[in-house]
């Protein structure tokens, strides 16, 4: 007598998978940064905080724009191609930094790899993830933009404006998860495995793509708004009362979302190698008096550096400031400053400062000193820092026409500005077991930085003095380095470190 085999049940769908994903994912996200702030309450106070700040800045720096471009119903069509550059540029970058810094390989994922569940829904539903953080964060830095359209005095324009906004934020976000899949899964391909290199180059590629759009999106120097965003802007603006555009670039509107959905379709069953294990080449060698005294801070810089996720974003940094050093000396001027912007993105390094390594940290506390890590932790991220500065500043002075007091004024704000992404680092770790947490404590830094330099800014023009501004920038520096060392002492002694053996 034979036993009817019974019939394994089907795997669960691609919509089933990415809930359960999402779920888990901010569950875990939300219990990691409980533990590390030492209860739930802390938690929910600080993301009450966070969100009501962002709303203040989104709110401040509205009005500050809308009395510079004092727009109207009539008028409202005239800046839609810059509007559409913006709306679909800011989530793309952004979206471009959460892929760069989440890790490619999790707990949940590796958890999923042995269970009856398809490699491509799990790898969709990461990808929807970093796609939902890159979008929200996009929106809320172009957001003041954007609500231009709310304050012209028309409902039909407050809505056509706000949905095409958004809409365009949708698809620069969808954009960029496609080129950065494409171009990974070509140089896996090609090389046999994906390294720091591939995912390194790869950032560079796509943001190169993205800024050489916007550059040609905005009317600079007497010329029309053109480029590959064009019909974006042609269509906002025929929506807003404008010119009828032509057919292809409705097509292009409106047909782009179909074309990106297909093709993260077809990338899902697309076979590619695991990230390879980082292990840079160069070796950092220290003189001590002592064989056995290897120091905190070169044990911290190399386990900075040897973090994939950190590794990647390095990478992408240095290329990002090269190509601005050089866009600026082959230009001769920098009008949309691209060099400051870079220099600024370099000063968000210290965002996986903490996290990479806070599992290590019971060592400390075992042999007595909880706290040994906070300043040799810092050290390492701005002797990084200090570095690049070095390099790209006095490039910036010899090729493109930087003065060195100019340089020196701004080497302030830039350290106020690391300061501030290491404090984000300590507050939202970095963790190796999720993919969330690196993606929205960038999110997060960028958005803090960009409000941070605008309050800045705003504080020191106040003063025309410049022994007064520079007595700001001075308590600014101290401010911030005061709160980093504050905030990583109360961290190491709470003790919440003992949770992550």
């Amino acid at each position: 007598m034979t036993l009817p085999l019974r019939r394994s049940p089907a795997p669960p769908g691609a919509f089933t998978v990415t809930a359960a994903v999402h779920s888990i994912t901010w569950r875990i996200w939300f219990n990691d940064l409980a533990r590390s702030l030492g209860s739930p309450a802390r938690a929910k106070s600080l993301l009450i905080g966070i969100g009501a700040a962002m709303a203040a800045w989104t709110a401040w720096s509205s009005v500050e724009l809308g009395r510079q471009l004092g727009l109207d119903a009539e008028s409202g069509w005239q800046i839609a191609g810059p509007v559409a550059g913006v709306m679909f540029t800011m989530p793309a970058l952004a979206t471009l930094m959460a892929v760069l810094y989440a890790p490619s390989r999790t707990l949940l994922t590796e958890m999923l790899s042995v269970l009856p569940v398809r490699q491509a829904h799990t790898r969709a539903a990461v990808r929807w993830l970093t796609v939902a953080v890159g979008l929200c964060g996009g929106l809320l830095i172009a957001a003041p933009l954007a609500l231009q359209f709310a304050f012209a005095g028309s409902v039909r324009v407050a809505v056509i404006g706000l949905s095409s906004a958004v809409y365009a934020a949708l698809l620069g976000a969808l954009t960029t998860q496609v080129l950065v899949e494409v171009t990974q899964v070509a140089g896996g391909r090609l090389l046999g495995r994906n390294t720091v290199i591939i995912q390194g180059i790869s950032g560079l590629a796509v943001a190169a793509l993205l800024l050489l759009a916007f550059i040609a999106t905005m009317p600079l120097n007497g010329r029309e708004s053109g480029g590959p965003l064009r019909p974006l802007g042609d269509v906002l603006a025929w929506l807003l009362g404008g010119p009828a555009p032509s057919w292809w670039a409705a097509a292009v509107a409106f047909g782009l979302p179909v074309l990106l959905i297909v093709a993260l379709r077809l990338l899902e069953s697309a076979p590619r190698p695991d990230m390879a294990p980082w292990r840079p080449g160069l070796r950092l060698r220290f003189r001590a008096r002592a064989a056995h005294d290897d120091s905190l801070f070169r044990l911290e810089l190399l386990q900075w550096i040897r973090y994939p996720s950190n590794a990647v974003l390095l990478l992408f940094i240095n290329g990002l400031c090269i190509a601005a050093v050089v866009s600026a000396a082959a230009a001769g001027a920098d009008d949309l400053g691209l060099t400051y912007v870079a220099l600024a993105v370099a000063s968000s390094i210290g965002i996986g400062c903490y996290g990479p390594t806070r599992r290590h940290h019971w060592i400390y506390r075992i042999a007595g000193s909880p706290t040994a890590w906070v300043a040799p932790k810092f050290m390492a991220v701005v002797a990084v820092w200090s570095a690049m500065m070095a390099i790209y500043g006095t490039a910036l002075v010899l090729l493109t026409g930087w003065e060195p007091f100019e340089l020196v004024m701004t080497l302030p704000m830039l350290f106020v500005e690391l300061c501030a992404s290491c404090i984000v680092g300590l507050v939202l770790p970095v963790s190796r077991d999720q993919s969330i947490g690196g993606a929205v404590s960038e999110a997060v830094a960028l958005i803090g930085l960009i409000g941070l330099t605008f309050s800045a800014q705003s504080v020191l023009a106040m003063s025309a003095n410049l022994l007064i501004g520079v007595l700001l920038q001075l308590l600014m520096m101290a401010a911030v380095a005061t709160a980093y060392f504050a905030i990583g002492r109360k961290l190491a002694l709470r003790g919440s470190d003992m949770a992550e053996m």
